[in-house]
């Protein structure tokens, strides 16, 4: 998928707040740290190896504890939770794959993201 369209598909995704938190949580786990760290991340995540490990520790930090925790309150069902936690692993994998991109994309969707949180904390 190109580039472009992840950016694209990212904003759509972000206007669901279930979707919202894992790319906020992506986003920042992604760009913590000094600059330096944060270049030498990007350049390990170049390969997909990297993106893809990249992507399952991110989900055993954010999705799976939430889905547990979601499931055992029961409020919503597990169907429910099972097509919430794929798209918010499709979230996750676009974040990474922009952030490996760097440049302007990772810059619009850095942006994107926190205006996004922004605008919904004040909501």
């Amino acid at each position: 998928m190109s580039i472009p369209l992840l950016l694209s598909e990212l904003a759509q995704f972000i206007e669901d707040d279930n979707l919202m938190a894992a790319a906020r949580a992506a986003v920042v786990h992604l760009n913590r740290g000094l600059p330096a760290a944060v270049v030498a991340r990007r350049v390990e995540l170049a390969s997909p190896e990297a993106q893809e490990r990249e992507f399952e520790g991110l989900w055993n930090t954010y999705v799976e504890p939430e889905g547990a925790q979601t499931l055992n309150s029961g409020d919503v069902s597990p169907n429910v939770l099972a097509y919430r936690m794929s798209y918010q692993g499709v979230v996750i994998d676009h974040v990474i794959k922009l952030f490996a991109a760097g440049g302007v994309w990772w810059d619009r969707a850095h942006r994107l993201v926190l205006k996004e949180a922004a605008e919904t904390a004040l909501a």
